[in-house]
C-alpha cells in the first residue's frame, strides 16, 4: 500500500493524535481515504485503456511469433531455436 509498512502508519497515526485533536481525526482519515479512492480511479481511468491496447497488439502481433518447424509444427519464435536446432552461419565464414 504505497509503500509505507505498518509500522510507520502507526507512527504517522501517533504524530496525528498530538498533533490534531482527536476528535477531528475520524473526518480527516476519511477524507484522505476519499483523496486515495480518487486517485486509484484516476489510475485505473489511465491504465484501463493502455492495459486494453497491449492487450490487442499481443493479439495482433501472435502470427508474427510464431514460425513454421520442418516437421510441420508451428513453434514459438523463442522456442525455434532450441526446438529446430537452427545454427546461423555468418557470412563472413560462408565459402
Amino acid at each position: 500500500m504505497l509503500g509505507f509498512s505498518w509500522g510507520e502508519l502507526g507512527l504517522v497515526l501517533v504524530v496525528a493524535l498530538l498533533v490534531l485533536k482527536p476528535e477531528d481525526l475520524p473526518d480527516i482519515l476519511r477524507k484522505g481515504a476519499k483523496m486515495v479512492r480518487g486517485a486509484r480511479g484516476m489510475m485505473d481511468e489511465v491504465t484501463a485503456p493502455m492495459k486494453e491496447i497491449l492487450r490487442t497488439v499481443e493479439e495482433e502481433t501472435a502470427p508474427l511469433r510464431k514460425i513454421k518447424g520442418d516437421d510441420g509444427n508451428w513453434y514459438e519464435t523463442y522456442m525455434a531455436e532450441e526446438k529446430l536446432k537452427i545454427t546461423h552461419t555468418p557470412d563472413h565464414e560462408r565459402v
